[in-house]
């Protein structure tokens, strides 16, 4: 296992310039979105069928 520039494992550190909120928040607006994206998906499927 390659150690990351701060000791800790590589695949674990936020890149430069990004702290851990902003990639937080990063996949909670993408989840967001998603989830989002899903709900029309599904609506517009019902609306189709129904």
């Amino acid at each position: 296992m390659s150690a990351g520039p701060a000791g800790g494992p590589a695949p674990l550190e936020p890149p430069p310039g990004r702290s851990v909120l902003d990639i937080t928040l990063a996949m909670f607006w993408k989840r967001k979105l998603a989830v989002a994206a899903a709900v029309v998906l599904g609506l517009a499927f019902y609306a189709a069928v129904w």
